[in-house]
């Protein structure tokens, strides 16, 4: 059995030696595991580092997107103009359904991509990620109004998440451009 350390610089695997039970209520409980010599691990991945740091960070984008799509319908549902409902208005329903498809396929994008294990589908993700970023925050506020930029709604923790891993990801080298000349070289 081997016990892998990720606390320091670079993880390392050591054989564990013996596990020594501690009290803890915890059902499972806990223990100290005693160890052998430990030895560095090296990258196994299809994948380079960075390509998962921005595999991951496409994920994120992902999630705050499909979280702040929910949130705002929610927010339709409970709205009334007219005497009803704003999720019922066809126009909204179109722009929302637009903004959860793109949420969507920047989930379904990062799992293929993640799945492939190449460098190319890791950049066309996180590449896709970063339009439906920058596609999704102002629409996701102009549906929501004037409540969407209260701290109370939520939907600013979600579109500057939103915003900041954009920035981050394009900051590490992923664009369309990127992107192509990984598929299709320089």
């Amino acid at each position: 059995t081997a016990v892998i350390d990720v606390t320091g610089t670079a993880p390392t695997a050591a054989e564990a030696l013996g596990f020594d039970p501690v009290p803890s209520g915890a059902a499972a409980g806990y223990g100290r595991v005693r160890v052998g010599v430990a030895s560095p691990i090296g990258w196994t991945a299809a994948l380079s580092p960075l390509a998962v740091v921005q595999l991951g960070r496409a994920a994120e984008i992902a999630g705050a997107a499909m979280g702040a799509v929910g949130d705002v319908a929610a927010y339709l549902c409970e709205r009334q103009q007219f005497g009803r409902s704003l999720s019922t208005f066809q126009g909204l329903q179109h722009r929302l359904a637009e903004l959860a498809v793109d949420a969507h396929g920047a989930s379904v994008s990062v799992r293929v991509a993640a799945h492939a294990g190449a460098t190319a589908a890791a950049l066309g993700a996180a590449a896709y990620a970063i339009d439906v970023a920058a596609r999704a925050v102002p629409e996701l506020h102009q549906l929501s109004g004037a409540r969407g930029f209260t701290f109370e709604s939520g939907l600013p923790a979600r579109t500057m998440r939103l915003l900041a891993t954009r920035l981050e990801l394009a900051a590490s080298g992923v664009s369309a451009e990127a992107f192509a000349s990984a598929t299709w070289g320089a």
